[in-house]
């Protein structure tokens, strides 16, 4: 598993027809059920689109994986990139040297 709960990850994949998450930041939560592999998410940085790979429903805008109920949408765990390491402030250096 690449996430765990609690991690800021960014999408760098997924299913044909919902491209256009990729680069989409979300708040890993918790996994979702027996669904191994597969992660409730929420405060996404923009709508990502849900595709129903059956095709028995239209797809849905959400930024969180409760935002249309009952339908519960997860994100792969091979489909995100945990964000980890990385400072919550970043300075600003003291001087800039101009060339």
């Amino acid at each position: 598993m690449n996430c765990k709960p609690g991690d800021l990850a960014v999408i760098v994949s997924s299913h044909p027809g919902s491209e256009c998450n990729i680069g989409t930041f979300v708040t890993v939560v918790e996994p979702l059920g027996a669904e191994n592999g597969r992660w409730a998410f929420e405060r996404a940085s923009r709508p990502l689109k849900m595709v129903d790979r059956s095709g028995r429903l239209a797809p849905s805008w959400v930024t969180s994986s409760f935002d249309d109920p009952p339908h519960i949408c997860g994100l792969l765990d091979r489909f995100l990139r945990p964000i980890r390491g990385v400072s919550e402030t970043i300075e600003a250096p003291a001087s800039l040297e101009t060339v």
